[in-house]
């Protein structure tokens, strides 16, 4: 059967017209996705090729082209499934990297490079005829061993690898802190800060704890509240400085463990907004004694967290520490 693509701009737009595949002209482009899958132990599915394809029996991620209609994720499942016959949950992908490549008859690709943090069972492998014929587990040096040895796809088809290896086993944000051109969760304030920022006193003394890139902590600057704020995160703050610069404002943006801030003045407003479910209860616990301790009267708590109704999602699970028990957190407030 005859295989179609879409055809997308330089853009990576749709152009509504379609090429068999292979045969794309200059100017012409299509979707590729490359599938990294990762367990709890950081060990990547990776498989080796057979020895009909090009680069004959080395090892590599799961990949492939998009076919007409498919967009990038349901290429990137149907892609595992058919290859090692493994099902993966949509909802456990991360889209990490995009890039171009560029062909000598002056077409090219957009390369979708996908981690997914979802545990495999081997056994349960299932290798497509001249495909694939061998899988494993390996670790990130591991893969490096076998890159240098000439057994896996080279560098020069995973321009990205170092990048992928670096950010695969930290905070899944982390991406998109390091990127100075993207908005990691959206643009402007999350909406009950938006909403609640209504009844604070003009010219508010407010901290802002897991503040991230700054979102809230830029938007509250911008109503003309006063703003302390800190994040573990060096790249989320180093980016929420940069932010502030370019809009004149004046923020106190520092790095800080939540385990290790104290409190040296007191608050009207202290916000912590999808953070305190992740370091370990103690910590959480102590900071929300400490928070109250050091709000001024009349002042605000506002804190949002995840509670155990529902189990963290995959990107979260990793780090998340202490969801809360439904109605732990009002409890805490009690009086």
């Amino acid at each position: 059967m005859t295989e179609f693509w879409d055809v997308l701009d330089e853009n990576g737009n749709k152009t509504g017209r379609l090429r068999e595949r292979g045969s794309m002209d200059k100017g012409e482009y299509h979707l590729v996705v490359h599938v990294w899958i990762m367990n709890d132990k950081g060990e990547f599915l990776i498989s080796k090729r057979t020895s009909n394809k090009p680069f004959p029996n080395l090892w590599e991620c799961t990949g492939g082209s998009a076919v007409a209609d498919d967009d990038s994720i349901i290429t990137a499942v149907k892609e595992v499934r058919e290859e090692l016959g493994i099902t993966l949950d949509p909802k456990n992908g991360q889209l990490f990297k995009r890039y171009t490549r560029h062909f000598e008859n002056g077409s090219g690709d957009f390369v979708d490079v996908w981690l997914f943090r979802q545990t495999v069972v081997l056994s349960e492998v299932v290798f497509q005829k001249d495909e694939t014929c061998d899988a494993m587990l390996a670790g990130k040096d591991k893969i490096i061993q076998m890159i240098d040895k000439g057994l896996f796809i080279g560098r020069e088809l995973l321009p990205y690898l170092d990048d992928l290896f670096y950010f695969c086993d930290k905070l899944f944000w982390e991406i998109g802190y390091h990127d100075m051109n993207a908005s990691t969760f959206a643009i402007g304030p999350t909406k009950d800060v938006a909403d609640i920022c209504r009844i604070f006193n003009p010219n508010s003394n407010i901290l802002d704890v897991g503040c991230g890139e700054g979102r809230n902590s830029i938007f509250l600057a911008e109503q003309g509240h006063m703003i302390d704020a800190f994040d573990l995160s060096e790249a989320g703050i180093k980016k929420a400085k940069s932010i502030t610069r370019d809009r004149g404002l004046n923020i106190n943006f520092f790095v800080c463990d939540l385990g290790k801030f104290i409190f040296d003045k007191d608050y009207d407003v202290i916000l912590s907004h999808g953070v305190l479910h992740l370091p370990e209860k103690a910590v959480r616990d102590k900071f929300i004694l400490e928070a109250q301790e050091h709000t001024a009267p009349d002042g605000y708590n506002i804190i949002g967290v995840f509670t155990n109704r529902l189990p963290a999602t995959p990107d979260n699970a990793p780090f998340t520490k202490s969801l809360f028990d439904v109605g732990e957190l009002p409890a805490k407030y009690t009086g």
